[in-house]
């Protein structure tokens, strides 16, 4: 939305020019994509702070696992755990996680 906002603002200015220079675009675009890379860097060391935190250790290693790419299946087996301890686990992290983080 600021983004659009911006061009229409910038195309009633330079309405003899018809569009806006590619250039100023290009460079307006660079600062959007750089400002959103910024703000996904934030939420995720937000995130990683959460689980280092507020998770018990198992319930840690579960997530990290699952982050990294392993089904539930992989982990139980990984863990020594049934599938549906693990299952558990996974969804009272998700929970403590979402708590911690809007709390924030």
């Amino acid at each position: 939305n600021v983004c659009c906002d911006y061009y229409k603002k910038k195309k009633h200015r330079n309405k003899q020019f018809g569009t806006l220079p590619r250039q100023e675009i290009t460079q307006t675009n660079a600062f959007l994509q750089q400002e959103e890379y910024q703000e996904k860097e934030l939420k995720i060391a937000a995130v990683n702070y959460a689980i280092d935190t507020t998770l018990t250790e198992e319930q840690r290693k579960v997530v990290r696992l699952e982050l990294e790419g392993f089904s539930i299946s992989e982990i139980a087996e990984k863990r020594n755990k049934k599938y549906s301890a693990i299952t558990s686990l996974k969804n009272r992290a998700i929970n403590t996680l979402r708590n911690s983080i809007l709390n924030t």
